[in-house]
This record gives C-alpha cells, structure tokens and sequence, in this order.
C-alpha cells in the first residue's frame, strides 16, 4: 500500500478503498505503507484503524504497533503485519489517520476466508442467445463478497472465448465487469469469465450463436392469373452461397400493407397480394442480418389497369 500527494494506496494504479482484498485464515500478512517522493505525510504520526468485525471477533492479532498506536511515517515507509487465527470468516476494513491529515483514509475492505470460496459470481442465466452477423457480444458480470454480500471491487475478470482470445477487465465500485466485442466466425461460441486466485476461483459461461450473414440472392416472380401477385426472394449466405432457411424477410410495396414471411428449407420466402390499381410499383424484400445491416432488393411488378 503506497501513499501518494497525501492519499494512502494499495499501488501505483489503485487508491486505497478501490481494491478488496481478502487475506487468508491461518496466515500473517503484511501491508507495507509507502508515499511518493517528498510526501506531506512525512515525518508526521501515522495510526491504523480498523472497523467492521474486529480484532477479538476474527481472531486477528496486529504486531507491534498494532491497531490505534500512532507511528512515525518516513520515505523509508513502515509495515504492518497480522496474524490471523482460524476462528471464521470474517469482513472488515482497515484505514489509516494522519496527524497532517484532518481526515481518515478510505476504508479498505477486506475478507477474511478459509482458503476456499469468499466470492460469488452473480450473472443473468438464459439459453443460447442468437445474434445477427454485425452485433456485438456485450455482457457482465457481478462479483460479491460470499460472507457478506458486497460488490467486490478491484478484481481481475479473465474473459476468454476462441475468438477474443484473453482479456482482462476490472470490477468497478459496484463489483460489476463488462465486455464487448463483435465475433466475425459464425456458429456457437461460448464466453467465459473467471475471477479468483490460484487458491480459489470462479467462472461462469454464456452461450452464443452468430448466424452467418445473409444475402437476397434474387427476386423472381410467378406467373398467377387474376389479381394477384406471387413473389418469391431467394436467401442465401454471402460467405457459402448456401440457401438459408428460417430467415424472416420483410415485404414493402407502395401502399399495400403485406405480412413478412420465412424462408423455406430451399432458403426461399413466398409473398402474395392483390394486384392494387397501379400500372407499375416496386417490391421490396428486406433481411436483416447482412454484411452491411439490412439486405435489401427490389423489384419492378407490373400491373395493368382493369
């Protein structure tokens, strides 16, 4: 834990009170107080205090100068060691007061654990979701304290899917990851994310499914007599060419109110109107999902007035 411009911190990167850390039953540990090059905070009366479970109620004991005992604080920095007993789990937070100070540090949080599970994953459990080609993956993930059910921030979240490779993120205040990222290789994919250390971690998994991007390969009309129109488009993959079917295709044309359609096994999608009392209009078939968004293809119907 450093101090820097007056403010204690675990690093270089992190303030004190951004980062939970979770010592271990049947330990020491130490937390070694350093500040920046010419600190205020030098040669002034430095104390540690803690609040939540205590000493007593965690089975804790503090080395000399131990809790509320003030200390000369140098650029030479100064530690303080624990021992821990295993009496339970336990939550609480350590902070330090100043002389120089008017006020008290952050409080850090820590958790006390066994050596096995002191954090939870929390995360929306659903089937696979199925994304169009172009949309993103975006998900997070909230880690809370399994003694005392606080957000946990701080934590490295290792996010990991064949595509996205490694990436790491950090829990903010509120304990929460996030990810984003567009996958470019349809099929399924599964994302991962997993926090913890090498004595205990978490992971949780999210299925995916990226449908392959989707081209209207033609329009084609189908000779019909009396009034109506017959109209079929033909979808088919832009990367394989390959009919797709199950496809929903929109359907526009001037002023006639037309429901859309899937397409078949054959990757075709049928639509049938009135002939209106026009002597040409254009059709329009509408996919979403294409290389670029929304594939669109007209076509001229022509039409004789009766």
């Amino acid at each position: 834990m450093e101090g820097r411009d007056g403010q204690f911190r675990w690093s270089a990167s992190a303030a004190l009170g951004e980062v939970t850390c979770f010592p271990r039953r049947r330990a020491q540990h130490t937390i070694h107080v350093m500040a920046a090059q010419n600190s205020p905070l030098f040669d002034h009366q430095l104390t540690l205090g803690m609040s939540g479970a205590g000493p007593a109620e965690s089975g804790i004991r503090f080395e000399y100068p131990g809790l509320g005992t003030p200390i000369s604080f140098s650029n030479a920095g100064f530690p303080y060691t624990f021992v821990t007993g295993d009496l339970k789990d336990a939550s609480f937070a350590l902070r330090l007061a100043s002389s120089k100070l008017a006020r008290l540090s952050p409080a850090n949080a820590m958790s006390l654990g066994s050596g096995t599970q002191v954090l939870k994953i929390l995360a929306s459990q659903r089937a696979t979701q199925t994304l169009l080609w172009g949309e993103a993956v975006s998900e997070q993930i909230s880690v809370v304290s399994s003694v005392s059910g606080r957000p946990m921030a701080g934590l490295t979240v290792t996010w990991r899917s064949p595509e996205l490779g490694v990436v790491t993120t950090v829990t903010n205040f509120y304990g929460v990851a996030k990810i984003r990222f567009v996958p470019t290789t349809p099929g399924a994919i599964e994302l991962t994310a997993t926090v913890g250390d090498a004595q205990y971690s978490e992971s949780v998994s999210f299925a995916f499914f990226l449908d392959e991007p989707r081209q209207i390969k033609s329009l084609f009309s189908v000779d019909s007599p009396g009034q109506q129109v017959h109209v079929g488009a033909t979808v088919v993959s832009a990367l394989t060419g390959k009919p797709l079917p199950d496809v929903w295709v929109k359907w526009t044309f001037e002023n006639v109110s037309l429901l859309q359609s899937k397409t078949n096994e054959d990757g075709i999608a049928m639509v049938i109107f009135k002939r209106p009392f026009i002597r040409q209009g254009f059709l329009q078939a509408l996919v979403k999902g294409g290389l670029a968004g929304w594939e669109i293809q007209s076509l001229a119907v022509p039409i004789d007035v009766p």
